[in-house]
């Protein structure tokens, strides 16, 4: 048994907090002792028990640790998806955008439970965003993601996906710039400007934002410059254009690559996309 003092907190490291419904809980947070929950009035039998318990590094069912999220909310299935074999074996780059995209829905919908979610909801959600279809669809998809992984866990036994439709997106994916616009974005953003540079570097040597952030003057020899592609590991080689060669003569000859941001720091390329 710990020996304690008559003083103020006759319980160290308790604390009193209030879950989502407002009631009161108490907390025992320690070094070298996992967070916890403990039961019963403070000051209680049970209450001083379960502390004993954990200060000794004594854990019984009795003591409850503290949940993260409230069981069966979005919150709570996005934390189970995030433990699984599928998550850790993502690519770094996919993690990430799909992090993201957890937290966004998170914010708006994370307290929600997913057993509540049905199709008629799937819908209205998706028509908030019905100006831009791919943004809707990519929504549908995140929404598809957690319901099916939700019936592997059993929490739910029907998907409310099914049956709700993708909106139509233009069959030939992305605009294509005219010459015209790309005379107009050079105009608007100016020689020398970062915008430019990155534009005739991916235009004159054809590589993707993973390749462009890591050009530097180390690819160029004499009147070519030369890479390796990150996604097929090609090797690329190619004149440099004069609209390309006027742009690269304004970068500062000690910068480590082309395009830099905050502090003269390469881009990433996610950060470069965004």
């Amino acid at each position: 048994m710990i020996k304690r003092s008559a003083g103020k907190n006759p319980y160290p490291g308790v604390s009193r907090n209030k879950d989502r419904h407002g009631r009161a809980r108490w907390r025992v947070r320690l070094k070298g002792v996992p967070q916890t929950y403990l039961p019963g009035e403070y000051g209680s039998a049970e209450f001083r028990a379960a502390y004993e318990q954990v200060v000794n590094g004594e854990r019984t069912k009795k003591v409850e640790p503290a949940p993260r999220h409230a069981h069966g909310t979005f919150n709570w299935l996005i934390e189970q998806y995030k433990q699984t074999p599928t998550w850790e074996k993502m690519a770094p780059i996919r993690l990430r955008n799909l992090q993201y995209n957890f937290d966004r829905f998170s914010r708006d919908h994370g307290e929600r439970t997913v057993a509540s979610l049905k199709s008629q909801h799937v819908e209205a959600l998706l028509a908030k965003k019905a100006a831009t279809p791919a943004a809707a669809n990519k929504l549908l998809k995140l929404i598809k993601r957690l319901c099916r992984f939700a019936i592997r866990r059993g929490i739910i036994s029907i998907d409310p996906t099914v049956g709700v439709d993708r909106y139509n997106e233009n069959p030939d994916g992305f605009h294509t710039w005219t010459e015209a616009e790309i005379v107009q974005f050079e105009q608007h953003h100016g020689v020398g400007s970062k915008a430019v540079l990155a534009l005739q570097l991916m235009l004159c040597t054809g590589a993707a934002r993973q390749d462009v952030c890591l050009m530097g003057f180390r690819n160029v020899s004499g009147h070519r410059i030369s890479y390796s592609r990150g996604k097929t590991g090609g090797f690329v080689d190619v004149p440099i254009l004069p609209q390309l060669k006027c742009e690269i003569k304004l970068v500062p000859a000690g910068q480590g690559t082309f395009l830099v941001h905050t502090g003269d720091r390469p881009y990433k390329p996610e950060t470069f996309g965004n």
